[in-house]
C-alpha cells in the first residue's frame, strides 16, 4: 500500500467515532487520496485488529512506523509494533531524505517517538540506535533518550566526537547544551574547542 493509505487512516478515524465500518474500510482507504491530519477521538477497539493487519500491508517500514505511530496515544499496546517496524527502516541519506514522507530514517522515527514513549521500552530503543552507523543520526537518537535516561549523556557526548562534518557535530553540541549534566560541561567544551572551522565552533 502506498503512504497515502496510513493518512487515509487517520481519516477513518474520524468516520468511525460512532459507527462500526468494519466492512468500508478497504474501499475507504481507495477512495480517499487525501491528507488528513489524526486527531484525538475515541475509535472502536474492535476495529483495531482489521486496522493493523491494513498498516501492515503498508509495505516500507518508513510509513508503515508512521502510521503504526498514530495508534498510539489511543492504543498502547500498539509500540511493539512501531519499534519493530522502525527497526526495518531502510535509513535514507542525503538532502533529498528531509523531503520524504513518513520516518526517512530511524533517527528521524526515534525522535519522533521518544518523549511519548513507556520507559519500559527504552531499552528496545537503545538496541535500534545501535544499530544506526551515521554518528549524526546516531546522536539525534541518543540525545533524545539521554533527556529521558540522565545516564546516557556521557555516550552520547562521545559519539558527538566521531561526527566528521563540524557543522553537525556544532549542532549536535547545541542540542546537547541545554539538557546536558554541569558534570559534563568541560568534556563538551573539549568537544567544541576541536571543531576548527570558526564559524562552526561558534
Amino acid at each position: 500500500l502506498p503512504f497515502y493509505s496510513g493518512k487515509l487512516i487517520c481519516y477513518l478515524f474520524l468516520q468511525l467515532k460512532w459507527v462500526d465500518r468494519r466492512k468500508s474500510i478497504r474501499s475507504n482507504l481507495a477512495m480517499k487520496k487525501q491528507t488528513i491530519s489524526l486527531k484525538p477521538i475515541t475509535i472502536l477497539v474492535n476495529l483495531l485488529p482489521e486496522i493493523l493487519k491494513i498498516i501492515g500491508q503498508i509495505n516500507a517500514a518508513a510509513y508503515r512506523s508512521y502510521a503504526l505511530n498514530k495508534l498510539t496515544e489511543q492504543f498502547p499496546s500498539v509500540w511493539p509494533d512501531v519499534l519493530e517496524a522502525i527497526q526495518h527502516i531502510q535509513d535514507r541519506y542525503g538532502t533529498n531524505r528531509r523531503l520524504t514522507q513518513g520516518f526517512s530514517h530511524k533517527a528521524l522515527a526515534l525522535s519522533r517517538i521518544i518523549a511519548q514513549l513507556p520507559p519500559i521500552y527504552f531499552s528496545d530503543v537503545i538496541n535500534i540506535i545501535f544499530q544506526i552507523q551515521e554518528p549524526s543520526d546516531h546522536v539525534m537518537a541518543l540525545t533524545e533518550l539521554a533527556k529521558r535516561r540522565m545516564g546516557l549523556w556521557p555516550e552520547a557526548l562521545e559519539m558527538t566526537r566521531q561526527i566528521k562534518d563540524e557543522s553537525a557535530r556544532s549542532r549536535a553540541l547545541c542540542e546537547m547544551s541545554e539538557y546536558l549534566p554541569k558534570e559534563l560541561w568541560p568534556e563538551a567544551l573539549e568537544v567544541a574547542r576541536q571543531i576548527n572551522n570558526e564559524i562552526a565552533r561558534s
